[in-house]
Protein backbone atom coordinates (compact mmCIF):
# COMPACT_ATOMS: atom_id res chain seq x y z
CA UNK A 1 0.00 0.00 0.00
CA UNK A 2 3.02 2.29 0.20
CA UNK A 3 2.73 2.91 -3.55
CA UNK A 4 -0.57 4.67 -2.92
CA UNK A 5 1.02 7.09 -0.48
CA UNK A 6 1.20 10.01 -2.91
CA UNK A 7 -1.58 9.11 -5.34
CA UNK A 8 -4.28 11.21 -3.68
CA UNK A 9 -4.07 14.85 -2.57
CA UNK A 10 -2.54 15.32 0.86
CA UNK A 11 -2.14 18.20 3.21
CA UNK A 12 0.64 18.16 5.79
CA UNK A 13 -1.51 16.40 8.40
CA UNK A 14 -2.39 13.57 6.00
CA UNK A 15 1.23 13.31 4.89
CA UNK A 16 2.31 12.82 8.51
CA UNK A 17 -0.47 10.30 9.20
CA UNK A 18 0.40 8.30 6.07
CA UNK A 19 4.11 8.29 6.80
CA UNK A 20 3.60 7.43 10.46
CA UNK A 21 1.25 4.52 9.71
CA UNK A 22 2.64 3.37 6.37
CA UNK A 23 6.04 4.35 5.07
CA UNK A 24 8.04 5.01 8.25
CA UNK A 25 7.11 1.76 10.05
CA UNK A 26 7.96 -0.24 6.91
CA UNK A 27 11.37 1.42 6.63
CA UNK A 28 12.24 0.90 10.29
CA UNK A 29 10.94 -2.70 10.41
CA UNK A 30 13.11 -3.69 7.48
CA UNK A 31 16.44 -5.07 8.67
CA UNK A 32 18.01 -3.80 5.44
CA UNK A 33 17.61 -0.22 6.69
CA UNK A 34 18.39 -0.68 10.39
CA UNK A 35 21.93 0.75 10.30
CA UNK A 36 21.44 3.02 7.29
CA UNK A 37 20.55 6.68 7.29
CA UNK A 38 16.99 7.27 6.13
CA UNK A 39 16.67 10.03 3.54
CA UNK A 40 13.42 11.54 2.28
CA UNK A 41 13.12 13.19 -1.13
CA UNK A 42 10.30 15.68 -1.46
CA UNK A 43 9.17 17.91 -4.29
CA UNK A 44 9.14 21.20 -2.33
CA UNK A 45 5.37 21.43 -2.30
CA UNK A 46 3.87 23.28 0.64
CA UNK A 47 2.58 20.06 2.18
CA UNK A 48 6.13 18.63 2.31
CA UNK A 49 7.82 21.82 3.46
CA UNK A 50 5.42 22.65 6.28
CA UNK A 51 6.79 22.93 9.81
CA UNK A 52 4.63 19.93 10.86
CA UNK A 53 6.28 17.65 8.31
CA UNK A 54 9.79 18.97 9.00
CA UNK A 55 9.32 18.40 12.74
CA UNK A 56 7.91 14.92 12.11
CA UNK A 57 10.94 13.95 10.02
CA UNK A 58 13.46 15.52 12.43
CA UNK A 59 11.90 13.69 15.40
CA UNK A 60 12.49 10.41 13.56
CA UNK A 61 16.03 11.35 12.43
CA UNK A 62 15.04 11.29 8.77
CA UNK A 63 17.22 13.50 6.56
CA UNK A 64 15.89 15.56 3.67
CA UNK A 65 17.47 15.87 0.25
CA UNK A 66 17.82 19.57 -0.54
CA UNK A 67 16.08 20.03 -3.84
CA UNK A 68 15.29 23.16 -5.86
CA UNK A 69 11.62 23.99 -6.33
CA UNK A 70 10.20 23.19 -9.77
CA UNK A 71 13.18 21.02 -10.65
CA UNK A 72 12.80 18.91 -13.77
CA UNK A 73 15.16 16.27 -12.32
CA UNK A 74 12.94 14.90 -9.55
CA UNK A 75 13.42 11.31 -10.66
CA UNK A 76 16.49 10.62 -8.50
CA UNK A 77 14.75 7.63 -6.94
CA UNK A 78 14.26 5.91 -10.32
CA UNK A 79 18.02 5.55 -10.80
CA UNK A 80 18.41 4.33 -7.22
CA UNK A 81 15.79 1.60 -7.74
CA UNK A 82 17.50 0.50 -10.96
CA UNK A 83 20.87 0.19 -9.20
CA UNK A 84 19.31 -1.53 -6.19
CA UNK A 85 17.65 -4.07 -8.50
CA UNK A 86 21.01 -4.97 -10.07
CA UNK A 87 22.41 -6.22 -6.76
Amino acid sequence: MVNALYMIPYNSTRIIFSQDTGLVPIIFRSSKFVDDEVIFQDDNTLRHSSMNVKTFLQDRHISLITWPANSSALDLIKDSWLKWGEK
